[in-house]
């Protein structure tokens, strides 16, 4: 499966810029509704576990958070994700 076709399905919005030597930048959300978080990362297996927890924390009762529930997330990375004040904000699940 695809993490990113995975958040399409269960309807999450995202969106992902990439600008070659500046990363990628992630936001949870759209335009329209508002966004929820938002990281500059540099890899895109970072894309894919920010997007993961942002979901997990944004979206903490959807079939997505249940599908990835045990997924494996760097827990280096996850530390760092979570101490964006987005996350603050939200409060954890």
């Amino acid at each position: 499966m695809s993490v990113i076709q995975d958040l399409y399905d269960n309807e999450i919005n995202f969106i992902i810029e990439a600008f070659w030597d500046a990363g990628f930048e992630v936001r949870l959300g759209d335009a329209k509704n508002g966004f929820r978080a938002h990281a500059v990362l540099r890899r895109w297996t970072e894309v894919e576990e920010w997007l993961i927890e942002a979901a997990r924390v944004h979206h903490p009762s959807s079939q997505f958070t249940e599908q990835y529930r045990s997924a494996p997330v760097n827990l280096v990375f996850r530390m760092q994700v979570l101490s964006q004040p987005e996350f603050r904000e939200a409060g954890l699940p």
